[in-house]
């Protein structure tokens, strides 16, 4: 166990950041469960303080190592969640910190701690914000908190609210085939994504689209938005518009019971379903008896083979039946333990048979 007293940098696992921050209520794990990215994580630590935060898979050294025992060390980028990427290196004793997700995780654990000691709300009262801006933090803000700045918290939501509250409206909109979405900028409310809307804007969703390409769309398109909402709460002509909360519909975090394909579905319906979950959890089948993940798909011709049935397997590629009777056609995927390929180059390594 590290101690207050011990000055040395370390790495250590971040499951035991309760005791990194010298205290662990009897409820600590609950305290910090929204920190669940972090069981996945590694500490960089130096007398009982946490200074930085680096993908645990990244560590290629025993546990509890001074980093100045280690040499000429270089730590790969990498990420714990989906919006946390940090890049850290240690060479001839000089160290780098990422302190943009320092401060991300500092504030995470004072907005964590404020419902206990009021830690946050007295942070944010001491900088004097005039206005709070959210993006993709997946936490709701206690309310003194967002009555504090003189303008009010507001947030950028991806979609077109009261549609697909929650945390992945994105990948919801393209799992349910919807041909529109886009941004909503929105005060922020004790409930989740329910506060008055200032403004959205739309854009078409490609039907060959897939998560990572429209959330890049979407952060430009929420950039804009923000920027033209904080233009009318500067000059005074901002409107909020109450949300019709009875028509709101909800967009679930995403895990791997979503990934299985159900050939017996609409070939267009799976095809949305391999867009809408990359890069994670990934659409998955067996093939010839081995798990793939599938990358990218395309809607194929129309075939009287059953569901399920393999039509097509050789050099132009993988089509499957399914039960409208059109095929999906199989671009990339990637077998257990291997790299993402295109399925022609699969398929020389590991044939398939045609039909069921």
């Amino acid at each position: 166990m590290l101690q207050e007293h011990d000055d040395r940098l370390r790495i250590i696992r971040a499951r035991t950041i309760l005791d990194m921050l010298g205290e662990r209520p009897a409820t600590g794990r609950d305290l910090f469960r929204p920190l669940k990215g972090l069981d996945n994580a590694a500490l960089l630590v130096r007398g009982g303080r946490v200074l930085d935060v680096l993908p645990w898979k990244s560590v290629r050294v025993p546990v509890g190592t001074p980093v100045t025992d280690m040499g000429d060390v270089t730590l790969m980028p990498g990420s714990i969640n989906a919006h946390c990427h940090l890049q850290l290196s240690h060479t001839a004793g000089r160290t780098l910190f990422g302190a943009g997700f320092t401060a991300w995780l500092r504030s995470l654990i004072a907005l964590l701690r404020e419902e206990h000691d009021g830690t946050a709300l007295a942070l944010v009262r001491e900088l004097h914000p005039e206005l709070i801006v959210v993006a993709a933090y997946g936490r709701i803000l206690p309310e003194d908190i967002l009555n504090t700045p003189k303008y009010g918290a507001i947030n950028v939501h991806s979609s077109i609210l009261p549609k697909y509250r929650g945390a992945a409206p994105i990948n919801w909109a393209i799992l349910n085939g919807d041909a529109v979405t886009g941004v909503s900028i929105m005060y922020m409310a004790p409930e989740l994504d329910a506060g008055d809307v200032i403004l959205c804007r739309e854009t078409a969703i490609d039907p060959d689209e897939d998560a990572v390409t429209l959330t890049t769309r979407l952060a430009e398109l929420g950039a804009e938005a923000l920027s033209e909402a904080i233009g009318q709460i500067e000059n005074g002509t901002v409107t909020r518009t109450p949300q019709d909360h009875a028509a709101h519909t909800y967009a679930p975090m995403l895990d791997k019971s979503l990934s299985p394909l159900d050939f017996t579905r609409p070939a267009r319906q799976l095809h949305d379903q391999v867009r809408g979950l990359v890069p994670w959890p990934s659409a998955s089948m067996v093939l010839a008896g081995k798990p793939v993940k599938i990358h990218r798909t395309a809607v194929g011709e129309a075939t009287d083979a059953p569901a399920g049935a393999v039509v097509t397997a050789d050099k132009t590629g993988l089509s499957i039946a399914c039960g409208d009777g059109k095929c999906l056609r199989i671009l990339e995927l990637q077998g257990e333990g291997g790299k993402r390929m295109a399925a022609a180059d699969y398929l020389r390594g590991h044939p398939v048979p045609l039909g069921l």
